[in-house]
């Protein structure tokens, strides 16, 4: 007799470029390939820019085109559980699992709810009562960090962490011209920093380090990978600074993996006081492309980089701290290298992608199996 397949709906806020939506393509395109899987799909925003989505074997609704059909996805995910009959729900973000609850209650289907992905304390008084609400419902709650589970606080018997796995597929692409195309010279050392230009992230201390680092070593040059709200005052910034020679913002890029296989130190600075990291993709990219990691120590960033070891854990806003551990790595091609190679095998050992998959089948199994 053939076994059933399990049916799996996720419910996405949406697939703009980030991090936990890149984690919820990885595991929906494994699970897929799978002969013991089935897949669908909604997504509640029409802005997807993780376009091979549509070469997955998956059934895909995309609503939310207006408020109006936002407000109906309570109705809309009731609907097409209704007629699916999925085994298990599962959602990416706190809207995603509000949405879903009717639809648990109604249909008695159970709720993995994947919406921890940061470790900022919540404060708003309202989403603290939308994830009171999500986690009663909820059958079991994930984060992707032990840090995010001790700032959201969710039932802890029904609660754990699966951190981001990494494929490391993505990095079979050879370095790019990178020095070339922005017109710096080819002996020199490139400092990386990708993110979203937003207020949680540390822009304005990483500014002053690069003052700070460039004025000892004449070929060292910072390259800023990324957009957001933020972008335009920190070029004005790097300009007022006169920096703009040696800092460079590239803006949104393609070829991201290339670029950090063709520099020499990653570097993830965060505004503490506004948002902290879960475990953050980006850290886990310099690792896997073999650089040493200059990370703010705070979040999830201590349970991924090893102090010393991978690269160096740093306070926050602290810029001579920073500068001299980025001199230290600048300096020593011998340390750069060794903690690189520790870094690698770290993901390869135990942030596999493999790993990550067969984490969220172990707890999907759990669950599907405790609600019968």
């Amino acid at each position: 007799m053939i076994a059933q397949k399990k049916r799996i709906l996720f419910v996405v806020q949406g697939l703009s470029k980030g991090g936990m939506e890149r984690r919820v393509l990885e595991l929906i395109g494994a699970l897929s390939k799978r002969n013991d899987f089935l897949c669908r799909v909604i997504v509640q925003n029409s802005s997807i820019e993780y376009s091979y989505i549509y070469d997955m074997d998956v059934v895909l609704d995309v609503y939310n085109k207006s408020k109006l059909e936002r407000f109906l996805s309570f109705f809309k995910i009731y609907l097409i559980a209704r007629d699916w009959q999925p085994d298990l729900i599962h959602t990416w973000g706190s809207l995603s699992a509000l949405f879903s609850v009717p639809t648990k209650v109604l249909l008695k289907i159970p709720i993995i709810n994947n919406q921890i992905t940061s470790s900022t304390p919540v404060r708003n008084r309202l989403s603290k009562l939308i994830n009171f609400f999500n986690f009663k419902f909820s059958n079991f709650i994930l984060s992707n960090s032990e840090a995010g589970l001790l700032a959201y606080n969710p039932p802890p018997h029904k609660s754990g962490v699966i951190h981001n796995g990494m494929n490391l597929e993505r990095f079979n692409v050879q370095a790019c011209a990178i020095k070339e195309e922005i017109g710096i010279p080819e002996d020199s050392l490139i400092v990386v920093m990708v993110s979203r230009f937003s207020l949680g992230k540390d822009y304005d201390t990483l500014l002053e380090v690069a003052r700070k680092v460039c004025e000892v070593i004449a070929n060292l040059y910072f390259l800023l990978v990324g957009d957001g709200p933020e972008r335009p005052r920190i070029q004005s910034k790097a300009e007022a600074m006169r920096i703009t020679e040696r800092v460079k913002l590239l803006g949104k890029r393609k070829d991201v993996e290339a670029i950090l296989l063709s520099s020499d130190i990653g570097v993830l600075l965060s505004n503490v006081s506004i948002v902290t990291e879960g475990l953050s993709n980006a850290v886990m990219e310099y690792m896997a492309a073999g650089l040493p990691v200059i990370a703010t120590n705070a979040g999830g960033n201590p349970e991924i980089v090893d102090h010393g070891v991978t690269g160096y854990l740093v306070n926050d806003k602290d810029a001579n701290q920073i500068s001299e551990f980025a001199l230290k790595l600048a300096t020593n091609l011998v340390l750069r290298k060794e903690m690189g190679d520790r870094g690698k095998a770290r993901i390869i050992n135990e942030f596999s992608i493999d790993k990550f998959v067969d984490s969220h089948i172990d707890v999907i199994d759990y669950v599907i199996n405790g609600s019968k």
